[in-house]
């Protein structure tokens, strides 16, 4: 086959075909085609790879998933705490029959390192599916405690236009149970009796909770 005949074939100009029939660099499309029309494309190396493997599976990597609870950061270890096994239980035994519990006492008799070590075994036992958020009253700005909690705990995102924090808390409680079913466990820790009913009254949620209190 003459160059030009093969040039027409191709649809290339009769000097691409020479350039590339003499060894000259004229890309892969170029040698494609005149590959084709003479027949002896599969026998060049370059337009045939070797087709990609499938592999039979793929194993995706986990889901890393939120710690729904964040009692690691508000633990204060006591070191003897002996001799309440009895508390323990009847915690136990109480939220049995009941939503919320109040543990009262003066301070300094472990009220809150009993309610931390209660806690974390119900976490760890999986009993509070939905998350367990423990609130320092004392430090002041619960509701705004509870809306981190679930912003970065839950990933709780709340639409602009709230106008209070009761507001906000009320629709972090609403959306709760959308991203985190099944119960919630809420401790109210360090809790003065004169703060409660203005304070955290407005921002308990309609599931399980525990509040510890301190009165004098």
């Amino acid at each position: 086959m003459e160059n030009r005949d093969l040039a027409d074939a191709a649809g290339l100009s009769e000097k691409t075909v020479e350039r590339c029939l003499s060894g000259k660099n004229v890309g892969q499309k170029t040698v494609s085609a005149i590959a084709h029309v003479l027949g002896i494309a599969d026998r060049i190396p370059e337009l045939n790879p070797e087709p990609t493997p499938i592999p039979e599976s793929v194993t995706l990597p986990p889901v890393v998933e939120l710690a729904r609870n964040n009692l690691d950061r508000y633990h204060r270890q006591i070191p003897q705490f002996v001799g309440r096994e009895t508390a323990v239980d009847d915690l136990d035994r109480r939220f049995a029959t009941t939503d919320t519990i109040v543990i009262v006492g003066m301070g300094g008799l472990g009220k809150t390192e009993l309610a931390w070590r209660w806690a974390k075994s119900q976490c760890t036992a999986g009993n509070y599916p939905g998350g367990v958020c423990w609130v320092d009253v004392a430090a002041g700005d619960p509701g705004l405690k509870i809306i981190d909690f679930c912003r970065y705990k839950l990933g709780i995102e709340l639409a602009d236009g709230l106008p209070t924090i009761e507001a906000q808390v009320a629709a972090c409680w609403s959306r709760w149970q959308q991203v985190a079913p099944g119960l919630v466990l809420v401790i109210f820790d360090d809790l003065e009796r004169d703060r409660y009913r203005d304070e955290i009254e407005p921002l308990l949620p309609p599931s399980s909770g525990l509040a510890v209190c301190r009165w004098g």
